[in-house]
């Protein structure tokens, strides 16, 4: 969903709301960055522990054990290569930086947030109803039929990979 708040949908939806696309998106640009600040432990809590499942998964996957002793201690020799602290201060640095220095599309990029879109208020300064996926379903509509956009959006999600 963070694609849908990049700064050509937001105008977009703006604009056909007959709102300033650029006060719209500013707006949302703050809330967002303010919602991920006051999230950032939460979220480089559940980086770090996506990182650790992923290296759980890819050890196991790559290692031939053939009985229960030789996986007991490849996992024993995998968890005690593991400092788990260094990845979580890793990831709360980070996403310090990126509030720190309002790095709107790199915060869209890591934020795994299924109220970002509702938190970013998107919906009521378009004045499109709060309580259900206006803003979503009239954003995907409206892309489907503005190529512009469209194209900017695509470009913008392989560049940035949101």
């Amino acid at each position: 969903e963070n694609f849908l708040l990049l700064e050509p949908v937001v105008k977009c939806v703006a604009k056909y709301m007959k709102k300033d696309g650029q006060m719209v998106f500013e707006t949302v640009k703050q809330n967002v960055i303010i919602f991920f600040s006051a999230e950032i432990e939460r979220q480089a809590t559940e980086h770090t522990l996506s990182q650790i499942d992923r290296e759980l998964s890819s050890f196991c996957n790559n290692k031939q054990m053939k009985t229960f002793d030789e996986a007991n201690m490849q996992l024993n020799e995998f968890w005690q290569n593991q400092n788990f602290s260094q990845i979580y201060r890793k990831y709360l640095q980070s996403f310090s930086d990126l509030a720190r220095n309002q790095d709107y599309l790199s915060i869209l990029r890591v934020f795994n947030n299924k109220g970002i879109i509702a938190r970013s208020g998107v919906a009521n300064l378009c004045d499109l109803n709060t309580k259900s996926n206006a803003f979503q379903e009239m954003a995907i509509a409206l892309l489907k039929d503005d190529n512009t956009a469209k194209d900017t959006i695509i470009q913008m999600i392989d560049r940035y990979q949101i």
